[in-house]
């Protein structure tokens, strides 16, 4: 639904680029592998998306929640009260 376009406005690549280094690490810590192994096959492995596919599939469920659900606030009294009743 949105492009790439969309999320470089707010996020510089500097940003991404830190934050990809930063699931990398937890990837090659939680397999315990050597820092030179390959990331794509651990991040798959544990069912992770690169940065920028992440913020892309966050902007994608956000925008069909307010298709959806008729918009973020409702949404989110909704498990507020279900959270509290259960």
């Amino acid at each position: 639904m949105f492009g790439k376009t969309h999320y470089d406005r707010n996020f510089s690549s500097h940003l991404i680029k830190r934050m990809q280094s930063v699931m990398n690490s937890a990837a090659w810590l939680v397999y315990a592998a050597l820092r030179y192994d390959h990331i794509t096959p651990l991040l798959a492995q544990l069912h992770w998306l690169k940065v920028p596919e992440r913020i892309k599939f966050k902007l994608d469920l956000c925008a069909d929640e307010l298709v959806v659900d008729g918009g973020v606030g409702w949404s989110y009294d909704r498990r507020r009260r279900r959270r509290q009743t259960g």
